[in-house]
């Protein structure tokens, strides 16, 4: 009888290991996955509890991406939607990653909104990429190359153009072709404004997302409303090269653009005052960015 079990479970865990994979490729890195916590960390006399102890010798993280050689980088943690409503998974999770941040490991938690494709990357790739790039930088400014007081920005770094010697676009900016759409839609006459507004969460721990809508009116009338979401990405101490209302924010303007094409395909119904109203008032108390020119006094309209 064969009793072999499959490592990877479900659906989500395989396409986050491939995009995991993928990423690793790109910076000479391994992936793990299935890897006991007591395996990745060591437990013995580390100040953990009894209970601690017990948790680490049997769970495991869903993938470790690693040095060469097995030394560990960070886990990565892919949840289901119960581990946002099942209290249990809640515990184990809280556990899980409080031991890994008083030894030392990042843990970043995605869910299933990571495996989607943006541009040339999946969120998830995009996301590896990135905590190397940040790597790389920090240990340059360490070596004196970079001057210790500039600030890591991922947007902006550039990719060469087609003909390989002048510069080209952004290559970590997620909503670059989104913003060049947009801006293209406004020579073509089909919205007001070169840039949608922003309206951004002030408070997202209660539920562990960050939320960001984008709103474009057009001139025909209407409005173009886009939403993004990207979920706390570590609870551990560890930083991260990207918040996640930065995620969120560039996930509207996305959302924007591509709404925006079915609405000029004639796919889409624009949305209403009615629709705008009814937003302003569930997001009152919101950051907001920009302006709707509707909602300019004259002589701005």
């Amino acid at each position: 009888m064969d009793r072999r079990r499959p490592l990877l479970v479900n659906i989500g865990e395989v396409a986050a290991d491939a995009a995991l994979r993928e990423a690793a490729e790109r910076n000479d890195v391994r992936v793990f996955p299935k890897t006991r916590v007591a395996d990745v960390l060591d437990i013995d006399r580390s100040g953990l509890s009894a209970e601690e102890y017990r948790y680490a010798l049997r769970a495991h993280f869903d993938f470790v991406v690693a040095q060469p050689e097995g030394r560990s980088y960070f886990a990565v943690e892919f949840d289901e939607p119960y581990h946002d409503t099942d209290a249990a998974a809640i515990a184990r999770d809280r556990m899980k990653d409080s031991i890994a941040d008083r030894l030392g490991l990042p843990v970043i938690r995605v869910s299933a909104d990571f495996l989607r494709t943006v541009g040339r990357f999946t969120l998830l790739g995009w996301l590896i990429d990135l905590w190397f790039l940040q790597r790389a930088y920090d240990e340059a400014q360490e070596r004196g190359e970079i001057p210790f007081d500039d600030e890591f920005m991922y947007t902006s770094f550039y990719e060469w153009g087609a003909d390989g010697k002048s510069v080209g676009r952004p290559a970590y900016d997620l909503s670059f072709e989104a913003k060049m759409a947009i801006r293209h839609a406004r020579k073509r006459g089909l919205t007001a404004a070169i840039f949608p507004e922003l309206l951004l969460e002030r408070d997202y721990s209660n539920d562990d997302y960050a939320k960001t809508y984008a709103l474009l009116a057009l001139t025909g009338g209407g409005f173009v409303i886009g939403q993004g979401r990207c979920r706390v990405l570590t609870r551990t101490s560890a930083p991260m090269p990207v918040a996640p209302f930065e995620v969120a924010r560039s996930l509207a303007v996305v959302d924007v653009a591509a709404k925006l094409d079915e609405i000029e395909r004639g796919n889409l119904l624009p949305s209403t005052a009615e629709h705008l109203a009814a937003l302003r008032a569930d997001t009152q108390g919101w950051i907001r960015e920009g302006s709707l020119l509707s909602d300019l006094p004259s002589p701005y309209q």
